[in-house]
């Protein structure tokens, strides 16, 4: 479990900022429980409903993840997963026009993220907070085995994204990135007791 309190009070005062700069770093679930989370696979043809859904729940926070196909040498998102409340959007092989509207309604929502090239796609403006600068750089895996103790199997990372169907492994470990990345920033929340 998380001890340092010099860690905690960096939490604290970074979450009196509406938007933190990209630069200031912030430090996975083992099992996906479906019967606890709800997923919602969105793609281009359902793109709507994933916006819908995010206007009508309002989250001040969530939690996001990207996943791209490395085979392919492209900077194109496969997978973007945005965890919030009980839910988890898998926006799978969604467009960047088309992405453009699911960014565009969580304009006023924090982001929480996990350090690399997550917040790829959102504009700079976008409030955000990045929990790997809070365990030193380390993996999420890590990272979520001191706050609950649990590591992350992070054994489908180079899975093929890309593909039209992912396996429920696949989909697994991209809930599950998301959620450890909205639990972690709650831990992080809980321990610092500061309120939003």
């Amino acid at each position: 479990m998380l001890q340092n309190e010099d860690l905690i009070y960096q939490f604290s005062n970074m979450m009196d900022y509406d938007i933190i700069p990209p630069f200031i770093p912030i430090s996975r679930a083992e099992n996906f429980d479906p019967s606890k989370t709800k997923v919602f696979f969105i793609d281009e043809n359902n793109i709507n409903y994933g916006v819908r859904l995010l206007e009508k729940a309002l989250p001040y926070v969530v939690g996001i993840d990207v996943e791209k196909d490395v085979l392919k040498k492209s900077d194109e998102i496969d997978i973007l997963s945005i965890a919030f409340d009980d839910k988890v959007l898998l926006l799978h092989k969604v467009k960047n026009e088309k992405l453009i509207k699911v960014i565009e309604s969580l304009r006023d929502t924090k982001i929480a993220y996990f350090g690399g090239n997550d917040m790829s796609p959102f504009p700079l403006t976008q409030p955000r907070i990045n929990v790997q600068s809070f365990f030193n750089n380390q993996s999420l895996s890590s990272a979520y085995e001191k706050c609950f103790g649990k590591r992350i199997d992070k054994s489908h990372t180079f899975s093929p994204w890309a593909n039209d169907t992912l396996s429920n492994d696949q989909i697994s470990y991209a809930v599950i990135d998301a959620l450890a990345v909205l639990r972690i920033f709650a831990y992080l929340k809980q321990k610092s007791h500061f309120y939003l």
